[in-house]
């Protein structure tokens, strides 16, 4: 799509302001810089006008003008998500549209996209309902659900897009539609997964679980301990685990900040994250995880119960003030003992790296692959996911720095390669990924069916969108 020849500025700003309630910015005002601004600060969006959508209305009038104008859409949610840096065309947030509707007759939400985790459980708990919400629940639900999205329960339930029964759109004819199984199945099962270039989500509507408590928690150990502790971890998952067990296990490298409890200031720790949900009350997952804990001693800190469900983001404890950071993911087919040898020797306790976290969830259970092609989700044929994220910078970070932390990264999926799918979990492709990586997404045939649909319903490519196209690549 051509930008801003059709339209001036000026015009599609008079337009805008004339049709949408929500703030309708320019860089010149003194809100556009905290209307732009997302979880990672070292991308700097840039956009000649921003559009804050306070109603569904105010996203089929912006689609229309920018349609008219020959403009550009990206959508910016309320997530962690790596997006490549806007710098043309219109930035539609959707951080406004967060109302929560609870359907106890039927166990389901209508949710808003702009609405976080946080908001659905605050409204949920009362009527003893959850949501199959990510590790972090303070992110938004858009982004989550159309990549798929995992969470500390999710080998038990899938993912969290397998509970999705409709999504409301606005593609780029500027009408509202709500697609399901039955209403634009292909609409459907591309928004199931297949992440984004189909027009603005305006709402999803999810089936909830009959779930009030969750067995739980986080455990920390030592630096010393770390090596034993991902060798008897990678022993426990190869020896088979039941799929009401989720399990993750991070390195980190934490900040010595007093907001963290004294014996993690500062250090080098391993955090393994347990979720389990069944009728025993935990019985089983201690007697799973007691080997496991023999091999290596006591933690640290952190304890392992029954949690309320509102609790359930304390298991991962992920970070919520945004920074500057580079990050990366990849899928590998199993992790052996050689694997853990390759990991440490690129980001164990006695390497200097600039790395915040390095992380290994087990998947597998209901996140396998599913019967015929119920949907586009990525990444439901490996056994393990990996996270990498480099040490987080302020606000005025220095980018020869940036560059460091993200060869560091780099590193640790070039140790992990030969264990790779060659895919990534379209969710968990950060900066780091190149765009071959992040294209590799997706099987070829998938890949191909997705941007037929976008073709189908974006033909002018108003919400341009190729996987990972702006990513830079390290090695340049």
């Amino acid at each position: 799509m051509t930008t801003g020849q059709a339209y001036s500025v000026p015009r599609v700003l008079d337009e805008l302001r004339s049709s949408v309630t929500g703030p309708v910015l320019t860089p010149d005002d003194p809100n556009y810089g905290t209307e732009i601004t997302g979880f990672d600060l070292s991308l700097v969006h840039s956009p000649p006008v921003v559009v804050g959508a306070a109603t569904v209305g105010d996203v089929c009038a912006t689609v229309r003008t920018a349609v008219a104008g020959g403009l550009p859409i990206t959508v910016v949610g309320s997530g962690h998500g790596d997006i490549p840096a806007v710098t043309a065309g219109i930035l539609l947030t959707t951080r406004r549209l967060d109302g929560v509707q609870i359907d106890t007759s039927s166990g389901t939400a209508h949710v808003g996209a702009g609405a976080t985790w946080h908001d659905v459980l605050d409204r949920a708990t009362p009527a003893g309902l959850a949501p199959l919400c990510g590790s972090a629940p303070a992110v938004g639900i858009g982004g989550f659900l159309l990549g798929g999205g995992l969470g500390p329960i999710s080998r038990t339930f899938g993912f969290s897009s397998d509970h999705v029964r409709s999504f409301d759109i606005v593609c780029a004819d500027g009408v509202l539609r709500t697609v399901s199984a039955q209403q634009d199945p292909d609409l459907f099962w591309a928004l199931r997964g297949g992440k984004g270039g189909f027009g603005v989500v305006t709402a999803a509507t999810i089936e909830m679980l009959e779930l009030t408590t969750v067995y739980g928690g986080g455990e920390y150990y030592a630096a010393a301990q770390i090596p034993a502790l991902l060798r008897a971890y990678q022993a426990f998952v190869d020896a088979g685990v039941p799929d009401e067990l989720t399990t993750s296990i991070a390195m980190l490298r934490l900040p010595d900040l007093p907001l963290l409890p004294p014996p993690l200031r500062g250090q080098t720790v391993a955090h393994l994250r347990i979720g389990c949900v069944g009728a025993d009350g935990g019985a089983a997952a201690e007697k799973l995880l007691a080997p496991l804990r023999a091999a290596v001693g006591s933690p640290l800190l952190g304890a392992v119960g029954v949690l309320p469900y509102t609790q359930i983001g304390t298991i991962h404890n992920d970070p919520t003030v945004p920074s500057a950071h580079a990050t990366a993911g990849i899928l590998l087919h199993q992790v052996t003992p050689e694997t853990v040898q390759a990991l440490l020797a690129v980001a164990g306790p006695d390497v200097a790296a600039p790395l915040a976290i390095v992380e290994i969830r087990h998947l597998g259970g209901a996140l396998g692959p599913a019967e015929g092609e119920r949907d586009a989700v990525s990444g439901r044929e490996a056994a393990f996911g990996m996270w990498i994220s480099g040490a987080p910078q302020p606000a005025g970070f220095d980018p020869a720095a940036l560059a460091t932390t993200a060869a560091a990264v780099r590193g640790v999926l070039d140790a992990v390669a030969p264990w790779s799918t060659g895919s990534v979990q379209i969710n968990f492709c950060g900066a780091v990924n190149t765009a071959a990586e992040a294209a590799a997404a997706w099987p070829a045939a998938v890949s191909a069916r997705l941007a037929a649909i976008r073709a189908q319903y974006d033909p002018l490519r108003v919400f341009p969108f190729v996987a990972g196209s702006s990513r830079p690549d390290p090695a340049n």
